[in-house]
């Protein structure tokens, strides 16, 4: 019950008195990454986890600050456990981790970004996982072409913004 949190709210004292008074100082990221990681099958969990949280802290300190932005812990076991999800998912075991995970950290970070800090994600994404997050763009070609004959068929202009939104959601 951590009264910090909205929706949550104080012990009452009667429980209060049986509970022992803690505190936790910082979390291991790393660990708790890596570990996530090796649960859900990845084998290279080890240099996975670093990128991961070498990335979030870098979207920590160079995003603009945001009321709506989360790249804590919460935020990460999300993205961890979205990538556990695809990997369950993939039928074929051999597609590459970095791209499961790569499209994990996509999958929920990319729409809450704003456009300043969207262009900036990308190119984390480009030095961190070098020619993996071009490739995983590529991977939305057909759906998109989808979209536009969509928006073909009703009549309406293809804007690449809605078409990014649609792809996104």
């Amino acid at each position: 019950m951590n009264p910090g949190y909205s929706g949550r709210s104080e012990l009452p004292d009667n429980l209060k008195s049986l509970m022992r008074n803690i505190s936790v100082m910082v979390p291991d990221y790393h660990s708790i990454a890596e570990n996530t990681l090796m649960s859900d099958g990845f084998e290279r969990a080890t240099e996975l986890s670093k990128k991961f949280i070498y990335l979030y802290n870098l979207m920590r300190q160079q995003f603009s600050k945001m009321e709506h932005y989360d790249f804590g812990l919460r935020s990460m076991k999300s993205v961890l456990r979205n990538a556990g999800i695809l990997r369950r998912k993939i039928e074929n075991k051999e597609k590459d981790e970095q791209l499961i995970l790569l499209e994990a950290i996509r999958t929920m970070n990319e729409s809450k970004l704003t456009s300043p800090d969207k262009s900036l994600f990308d190119e984390l994404l480009k030095d961190l996982f070098k020619e993996k997050a071009l490739l995983e763009q590529d991977v939305n070609c057909t759906l998109q072409e989808h979209i536009k004959s969509a928006f073909d068929s009703r009549n309406y202009l293809p804007n690449e913004v809605l078409i990014t939104k649609c792809l996104q959601m």
